[in-house]
Formats: C-alpha cells, sequence, structure tokens
C-alpha cells in the first residue's frame, strides 16, 4: 500500500544572493515583452466579450449587455457572458486610456511576469535554487507564452490565479501537517484565490473538489480548512452571480460532448506538447524532445505522488479528464495550467536522478534537454514576427468591412459574420453567426426569425467558402452584393 508522507520542507529562506538571477531573467523578459507588445489582434473572437464586459464595467452598463446574439444551435462558439475577473482587470485601463490593445496586452503581460516569480519561489521551495532556476528559464523564454501573452483573452490570468489557489493550498497544508494552527486569513487567502481562479474560468471550480480528494485520501475526512475554504469561496460565488455573471450558458457546452470530440482532445494532447517544443528547422529533433519531455514528466509524477501526494498531484488528473471531455477543441489552450505542473515533474524526476549512482547518465541526459529546448526555442523565435499586422482585425481589409459597415447599416441591423463578437465590438451591431443544418430551409427559417439583414462571407473561413456560400447560391439570397474586398463580401437579405 501506498504510505503518504508529509513534506518536511518549509519555506526557504530567500537570502539576496538568491534574488538576483531570477530578478535578472524576469527583468529581461519584462523588457522583451513590453518592448514588442503588437498592434491588433488575431480573429479569436473571445477577446472582443472580454473588452465589451470591460466596456460595460467601465461606463457603467449592464455587464451582460453586448451586441452580439446567441445562437441556441451554435453552442460551442462562446456562452453568452464570460466570468468577470478579467473584465474587472480591464476596465480601469479602458476607462483611462479607451480601447486600446496594446495597453490591455501589458496587462496580460504584468500578470504574465507576477506568476513567473511565483513559480520560481515554489520550485525552490520544492527543488531548491538550482533546479528552480532551471524550471524559471524553460517557462519565462517558452515562445509559446510570448504569443499568449500577446492576446487579450482570459488564459494567462488563469494561470496566475490558479497557480497561486494550488500553491497557498499546498503551503497551508505543509503547516498544519507541522503542527501549525489553522487561521482565518489562512482560509479567506486560498477562498479568495479559488475565487479569483473561477471567475476568471469557470473551470477554476475544479480545484475544490481536488481538495476534497485530498482530504479523503490523506485524513479520510473533509477538514475544516476545505469547509472555511469552501464557504469563502461559495460566498464569493453568490456575489459574483449577483452582481455579475451566471454560468448557465456553459452547460450548454458539455450537451454536445461525444465520442468524436474526446478523440480529437486524446489526440490534442500529444501534439500541443509537440507544438510547444517544435524545431521548424530539424522536426526529427522536436519528436525527440517530446519523447524526452514526456516521459520525464510521468516519471516525475509519479515520484511525486510516492514522496508526497500534494494538491497538484490530485488537481492534475482531475482538470485533464474534465478537458478531455470538453466538446470544442481549444488547441491546446485549455491545458496552460498543466505546463508549470509539468515543469516541475521533469525537474523533480531529474533531481531525483541526480541522486542515483550513474550520475553521468543524468549529467547527459541533462545536456540533451537543454540542447534540445535552445533549439526549439531559437527556431520558434526565429519565425515568430511574420506578417502579424496584416492578419486579424489590423488588416486593411478588416478596418475597411468595419468602416463599411458602421457608415452604410443602420444600429440594429443584425448581420450574419464568422466572428459576431469581434463585429459587434469593432460596429456595435447585433452580429450572429450561422449553424449548418443540412437543410437549407432550416437555416432560412432561422434568419427570417431572427430577422437578419446582411451575411458577410470571409475568406479567411474555410466553412464560410464552402458551406456559406454554396448555402447563398443554392436560395438565392447572393444577388444583392452591396460590398466587396479581397477578403470579405456583404450580402443584403
Amino acid at each position: 500500500m501506498l504510505e503518504i508522507i508529509s513534506n518536511p520542507n518549509q519555506y526557504v529562506k530567500i537570502t539576496p544572493r538568491m534574488l538576483w538571477v531570477p530578478i535578472l531573467i524576469i527583468c529581461l523578459v519584462a523588457a522583451f515583452y513590453m518592448a514588442t507588445v503588437r498592434p491588433g489582434h488575431d480573429w479569436g473572437g473571445d477577446f472582443a466579450l472580454y473588452i465589451t464586459h470591460a466596456r460595460n464595467i467601465a461606463e457603467g452598463r449592464d455587464y451582460a449587455e453586448t451586441a452580439w446574439v446567441y445562437n441556441p444551435h451554435h453552442k460551442g462558439l462562446s456562452p453568452k457572458t464570460y466570468p468577470p475577473v478579467t473584465p474587472v482587470l480591464l476596465a480601469p485601463l479602458y476607462k483611462l486610456f479607451g480601447f486600446d490593445l496594446r495597453v490591455f496586452k501589458r496587462l496580460i503581460i504584468s500578470l504574465f511576469l507576477i506568476f513567473l516569480a511565483a513559480v520560481w519561489r515554489f520550485l525552490l521551495d520544492e527543488l531548491g535554487e538550482r533546479y528552480a532556476l532551471y524550471g524559471l528559464i524553460s517557462l519565462a523564454f517558452l515562445p509559446f507564452f510570448y504569443t499568449f501573452c500577446d492576446q487579450v483573452i482570459s488564459d494567462i490570468p488563469f494561470l496566475l490565479f490558479s497557480f497561486l489557489a494550488l500553491y497557498e493550498i499546498d503551503r497551508v497544508r505543509i503547516a498544519r501537517d507541522a503542527g501549525a494552527r489553522l487561521r482565518v486569513y489562512q482560509c479567506v487567502m486560498v477562498g479568495t484565490m479559488i475565487f479569483l481562479a473561477y471567475g476568471t474560468r469557470s473551470v477554476g471550480l475544479l480545484i475544490l473538489p481536488a481538495m476534497i480528494l485530498m482530504d479523503l485520501i490523506r485524513k479520510h475526512r473533509i477538514t475544516l480548512f476545505t469547509w472555511a475554504t469552501v464557504l469563502v469561496f461559495f460566498t464569493l460565488k453568490f456575489a459574483q452571480s449577483w452582481w455579475f455573471h451566471k454560468d448557465g450558458s456553459y452547460l450548454d457546452y458539455f450537451v454536445e460532448t461525444n465520442w468524436w470530440s474526446i478523440r480529437h482532445n486524446l489526440v490534442g494532447i500529444p501534439r500541443f506538447l509537440y507544438s510547444l517544443l517544435v524545431n521548424q528547422h530539424l522536426p526529427l529533433l522536436s519528436y525527440v524532445a517530446t519523447v524526452l519531455v514526456a516521459v520525464l514528466a510521468v516519471a516525475g509524477y509519479g515520484l511525486s505522488c510516492l514522496k508526497r501526494l500534494n494538491i497538484w498531484d490530485v488537481f492534475f488528473p482531475i482538470y485533464l479528464t474534465v478537458i478531455i471531455l470538453w466538446p470544442a477543441y481549444q488547441g491546446g489552450r485549455f491545458l496552460i495550467p498543466l505546463i508549470p505542473m509539468s515543469v516541475y515533474y521533469i525537474f523533480l524526476a531529474l533531481k531525483e536522478w541526480s541522486a542515483l549512482r550513474y550520475k553521468y547518465v543524468h549529467r547527459t541526459v541533462m545536456i540533451i534537454l537543454v540542447l534540445l529546448l535552445c533549439g526549439s526555442y531559437a527556431s520558434q523565435y526565429w519565425n515568430i514576427y511574420d506578417d502579424y499586422q496584416e492578419r486579424g482585425v489590423a488588416n486593411p481589409a478588416s478596418i475597411e468591412l468595419f468602416e463599411f459597415i458602421k457608415q452604410n447599416t443602420q444600429i440594429d441591423d443584425k448581420i450574419v459574420f464568422f466572428k459576431p463578437r469581434v463585429l459587434s465590438l469593432y460596429t456595435d451591431r447585433p452580429a450572429l453567426v450561422y449553424h449548418r443544418p443540412a437543410d437549407y430551409a432550416e437555416l432560412v427559417h432561422y434568419m427570417r426569425d431572427e430577422e437578419v439583414d446582411y451575411v458577410i462571407v470571409s475568406e479567411a473561413s474555410s466553412i464560410d467558402q464552402t458551406y456559406l456560400r454554396d448555402f447563398l447560391e443554392a436560395t438565392g439570397l447572393d444577388r444583392d452584393r452591396v460590398f466587396a474586398n479581397p477578403d470579405f463580401e456583404i450580402y443584403r437579405l
């Protein structure tokens, strides 16, 4: 039977000598990220709804007042509203600077820098100074994070708040195992951190079942700490539901879960790991790096469970299971909170291996890992500056589209577009996405019920170029084209 023991480690006392290297690394990342903030945004769509909520908060409007129209036949696009923590963070900036994507991106970068400091502290406590620096460097310069800090979405805030919540839970449990008394402020702090994670992304709620399961495994009962934390969390959740946002439309997502979506998500996990480590000049090395990192992470997870089962070990499989069941594939976005945990497991495995007799094997593996990561990172950064300004909402064709709609349509005209939240943000017009029934008559009936005035066909959407264009031609709705440029066509119904 597995014997679960308490972690003997307490907080590592930080000396000035230990600080200068991590501070230098974080300052270098800050300088690079802040100096290279790029204009515009991709067509993702989530950023538009977050900024819309932030605008509503800044201007005193109803939080849920958004121009885009929710399509119940296309539930996978987005819930009606998003959780409020990210918009609340953006709202003061919107109030001060208006709609400025560069300012919003600098907020995301600042939150990422705080995350780096927190993850260094965690790795220092768990693995010691040397491996903490290894972990910090591998996360700080990961190109994936550079690209995500260039988007105004909730992934980086959620990464920070979920990590802080798990870190504080682990610290309180270590103190309790050492005989320390439970303090009220600890329950308030942890409950607040879990709420901030949940209020950023609703999947943050999974931290609570992880706490409960941890108690049942270790203590065979739910502890006072967990009960008090749950009480604090639900008090804050009730306040959120009262003033801002309810999660009802998120439940619509799981109605669409099927074996195809589960299979797609399972296949997406190794693909995501490969994308993190891809070497665009030497693809074979990408596979070597992916296999090596995966083996080390799995070994480290097993070692962590054997040495001291902690909240990270319990949360990891719970969170991963829910992401696998999520019906809409997100291209690895939902796996971001597992990245720092995986880095911890990788360097835990390497640290434990270093204590074995064959130290030269450990050094060889470390050298290979460093070379693979350096090659991968350098390859990705080399190609990271593409035609960014010519894509997405900053594209001249996109700007022309937005201006035409604002000048040539009525404020209440409804428009079908493949990115309705973006169109509503930039034009203040009601926009909705179409679904794809086999019978075109069903879609015609839906558009008539919604009193749609215009349909936009986008060159950027492969579905528009197949289904939507065929639909317009087959139903004769393509006769009145009122606008066209290289990327978009507008048809009046």
